[in-house]
C-alpha cells in the first residue's frame, strides 16, 4: 500500500523479515502502524533500495495470490 503522498508505503512481510529489515535499516524500515503485528513493514520510499523493495513486493504477492496465478506467472514465456 502506497501512502497518499507517495513518500511511504506498507508491505506485507513475515515477522522474521520485518525484524531483519528494521534491524538492518531502521532509517528505511519500521514496524507498520496497526498491521505491524502481522509482519507488515513501513517503508520510506525515498530511502529504500528499489531492488530490495521489488523483491519484498513479489514475495508479498506470492504469499497472497492464488497458487494457480503464481504458477501461471512462473511458467510464462
Amino acid at each position: 500500500m502506497l501512502g497518499p503522498d507517495g513518500k511511504g508505503a506498507a508491505i506485507k512481510a513475515t515477522l522474521e523479515q520485518q525484524a531483519e529489515l528494521v534491524a538492518a535499516a531502521p532509517d528505511v524500515y519500521s514496524v507498520a502502524a496497526y498491521t505491524g503485528r502481522f509482519g507488515w513493514v513501513a517503508v520510506d520510499v525515498a530511502e529504500a533500495d528499489g531492488g530490495e523493495v521489488a523483491e519484498l513486493l513479489e514475495e508479498a504477492w506470492r504469499r497472497t495470490a492464488p497458487k494457480s496465478v503464481v504458477k501461471a506467472f512462473d511458467t510464462r514465456d
